[in-house]
């Protein structure tokens, strides 16, 4: 098994690093904490270690590990990587070399290795999974105030231009044209990668994504989480998809199941949602005042257009999902209220209420009211000055909120 680590070792010190671009978040590559790269599957958290390396200005200096890689199967032991890289470079001073380890929940007792390394050899060390349960869970304890751990979603609408190398024009009119065009593109196809890459091919595209929804459905719940009855669980991630940005009831959705013939209790509902969001396929909005129900929001706009012929008629309800990926990425608590009145995203900062957002695909004269009184009501309670109403196109103010077209939100609210 260590010939086998010399050839993935070497191999990956001959590689080209081709279309490796920066992403918005900022990676220290000098921190001596292990930095833990947590997002789901194919949301770039790969190219995001390759451009962390070609930062490195010796690339011998690099052991880079894919612990997906199927060639590794179950028998060798993690010394076997170190050993391997010492064979090839016996002069190298370890505490130089830079460990990155992706995937790296596919391996048991992997934190163990991390920490030893940690402490004794390199302080240099990044690493990725698809789990966030999982990976935080390890960090909380084993790694304890070792590591720095970063949310890595799939790209922003900023982030898909960048990789389309579009520049970045709201002025002019011919930049703006190509800001539309491409925001009606990034709606329809989502932020993956591999997926923007054959976003003009609509059958590759849907092939890729419904992939992507298969591979976490089946290997990272089912298989992980050992469930016995997977249609079950199919049938409640189509409804949560089919229901996005309304306000949920996991009692409602048990009832509608168990009368249409479906067997499932309302305990593995609650845990098949916290699995949903354990594998990054979507996100709970909680009530700022709490209950029981909460909304749904997906990853990614791509898995909009294939789980749901209702939703993609719906643009208001796709903005809505996009408004809350920005503001989770920017790293806000995120809640709503509907008491009497509703408003669609109250964010806070420090544990502090700052904003409040409403969300519509236009406004006109009989529901411009009705997204201001939300806001206003909000705006008194926690005694705000900001409010935003977010919607695709129109740009103007009214009793002290701005309304504000979508892709400026995108590229300038922070």
């Amino acid at each position: 098994m260590k010939e086998l680590f010399k050839q993935i070792i070497k191999d990956f010190h001959l590689k080209k690093f081709k279309g490796v671009k920066k992403r918005e978040v900022n990676i220290p590559l000098k921190s001596e904490q292990i930095i833990a790269l947590i997002g789901p599957r194919r949301s770039g958290k790969t190219y995001l270690m390759y451009y962390l390396i070609t930062q490195i200005e010796d690339i011998t200096n690099v052991i880079y590990i894919d612990f997906e890689d199927e060639r590794l199967g179950y028998n060798w032991e993690f010394q076997e990587i170190i050993d391997a890289y010492l064979e090839l470079y016996p002069t190298k001073d370890l505490s130089n070399v830079y460990f990155f380890f992706d995937e790296i929940q596919e391996t048991n007792n992997w934190e163990k290795f991390v920490r030893r390394i940690h402490s004794s050899l390199s302080k240099n060390i990044f690493i990725t999974g698809s789990s966030s349960k999982m990976l935080s869970k390890e960090i909380s304890t084993s790694l304890r105030g070792r590591a720095l751990s970063y949310e890595i979603l799939p790209l922003s609408f900023k982030e898909y231009l960048s990789f389309k190398d579009i520049e970045i024009d709201i002025i002019s009119t011919q930049g703006r044209a190509n800001i539309l065009n491409s925001l009606n593109k990034y709606i329809e196809t989502g932020g993956f990668p591999g997926v923007i890459v054959n976003e003009d091919d609509e059958n590759i595209r849907e092939a890729m994504l419904k992939s992507y929804m298969n591979t976490m459905m089946f290997r990272d719940i089912v298989e992980r989480y050992s469930i016995s009855n997977s249609n079950v669980l199919r049938r409640f991630i189509n409804i949560l998809y089919n229901n996005l940005s309304n306000e949920i009831s996991i009692n409602r959705i048990y009832n509608d199941m168990n009368s249409n013939g479906l067997s499932v209790s309302k305990d593995s509902l609650y845990n098949y949602m916290d699995y949903i969001e354990d594998v990054f396929m979507g996100f709970r909005l909680n009530k700022i005042d709490g209950g029981y129900n909460s909304k749904f929001y997906s990853i990614d706009l791509g898995f909009n257009s294939i789980m749901s012929l209702k939703l993609s008629k719906d643009i208001g309800r796709m903005i809505e999902n996009l408004v809350f990926l920005h503001l989770k990425r920017l790293g806000y608590d995120i809640f709503y209220d509907k008491n009497g009145f509703e408003c669609d995203f109250i964010i806070k900062k420090n544990n502090v209420v700052v904003n409040a957002i409403q969300v519509c695909y236009e406004l006109n004269e009989n529901d411009i009211d009705r997204e201001i009184k939300g806001i206003k009501k909000v705006k008194e309670r926690f005694d705000l000055k900001k409010g935003l109403i977010i919607n695709f196109s129109q740009d103007f103010s009214r009793d002290d909120i701005d309304i504000i077209p979508l892709f400026k939100f995108l590229l300038e609210f922070k």
